[in-house]
């Protein structure tokens, strides 16, 4: 066997008592065991199958491939990433019919492959198989594991544009006097903060500092999936400060999160009706509405979460009080060119024109000039009879 270096680091569960950890011919490997022996046994014979399996870079195997990449998503890349890249290969396996060399998926295999994802889905669903499987060849090309990556020829269709729907303040307003009070803390937090929708639910008391007087978000949105803490200022009287600390003073103390799930205890997950169904209506398998949403409750058009986050972006670029570079670091982006193109999208870039058209009176105009050309249309009329 060739020499590894394994690691173990103390484990804290059912699965075992030690996380044995090694890298070998570029690949990561690791695995939580009973005992150090039992890890240095399993690293053999992991090296044996590696070996195995790297004879030939032309013969690595679609399955071997997805997995190894899949196995390195896991240490830094969100549960839910993982699972959609899972589903992508998953259904990619089956359009081949089985397993395939890397060598062996052509161009054509993949223009066959989105045209079938987008007849059957939709062009945006398409995209997104496209963007996971090249990023399966692409880590394998930086792995020098694989030559070429056919699926960047593939051209993508950029589909129908979704219009995300922004409500006015009215209706926000009639959503806030609908909800339940744990139901208003969680929505003041995403208008206090721009946050993301998942943030109120993700947030622990770990990251939120009275005596600093701020919070902080963390976000995997970033080329390459690194992990980012964002700082929201909360001002000592502020009305997040004092949700927070209203919150804090009557929090579960066994729980970590800001909202604890009284059910379980612990913080909601994306999928628990409360968190899933906070604005909009739930159904059962009969299409019948069994639970209204805040937005039906309140009476008004169906928003999202994700809405409301666009809401404090446009407020905050109309109030004339914040710069590009304000809404940029409240909502996150890591560019500012990323934050203008985020505004022109949720208004469109449009605003120069419309003020344009605005000025442009065409009754004023007519008025004006109608004493110039009366005499010339007359003499128009007496010509045409």
């Amino acid at each position: 066997m060739p020499t590894i270096n394994i690691s173990f680091q103390k484990w804290h569960g059912p699965a075992g008592n030690w996380r044995a950890a090694f890298r070998y011919k570029k690949l990561r490997r690791t695995k939580v065991v009973l005992t150090q022996k039992e890890g240095r046994e399993w690293a053999a014979d992991e090296v044996k199958r590696i070996n195995t399996e790297l004879i030939k870079l032309d013969v690595l195997m679609f399955s071997t491939a997805s997995s190894d990449y899949l196995e390195d998503c896991d240490t830094w890349m969100s549960a839910q990433t993982v699972n959609e890249k899972f589903s992508h290969y998953k259904d990619f396996t089956q359009f081949i019919g089985g397993d395939i060399s890397l060598g062996d998926v052509s161009i054509e295999i993949c223009r066959k492959y989105y045209r079938r994802i987008q007849r059957r889905v939709s062009a945006k669903t398409a995209n997104n198989h496209v963007k996971n499987l090249k990023a399966l060849w692409n880590w394998h090309r930086a792995e020098d594991r694989v030559q070429a990556n056919p699926w960047r020829h593939v051209k993508k269709n950029p589909g129908e544009e979704h219009q995300e729907y922004i409500p006015p303040t009215e209706d926000v307003v009639a959503v806030l006097l609908a909800a339940k009070s744990w139901e208003l803390d969680y929505l003041n937090i995403i208008l206090k903060t721009g946050g993301r929708a998942s943030d109120p639910r993700r947030l622990t008391w770990d990251v939120v500092n009275f005596e600093r007087e701020y919070l902080a978000f963390w976000t995997k949105k970033r080329r390459g999936g690194e992990k980012k803490f964002r700082k929201i200022s909360m001002p000592t009287g502020s009305k997040l400060y004092e949700i927070l600390h209203r919150i804090w003073e009557s929090r579960d103390k066994h729980s970590p999160f800001v909202f604890t799930n009284p059910k379980t205890g612990t913080g909601y997950t994306r999928t628990e009706p409360e968190a899933r169904y906070l604005l909009s209506d739930r159904k059962n398998n009969k299409g019948e509405i069994n639970h209204l949403g805040l937005c039906s409750r309140a009476g008004v058009k169906h928003f999202t979460l994700k809405s409301l986050r666009h809401f404090v972006a446009l407020r905050m670029a109309d109030s004339g009080k914040a710069n590009l570079i304000d809404i940029q670091k409240l909502l996150g982006h890591e560019k500012p060119t990323t934050t203008d193109e985020y505004l022109k999208g949720l208004r469109g870039d449009t605003r120069k024109g419309a003020a344009i058209l605005d000025d442009d009176d065409l009754f004023e105009n007519i008025n004006s000039k109608e004493s110039d050309t009366r005499g010339d249309t007359r003499g128009r009329l007496k010509r045409v009879k």
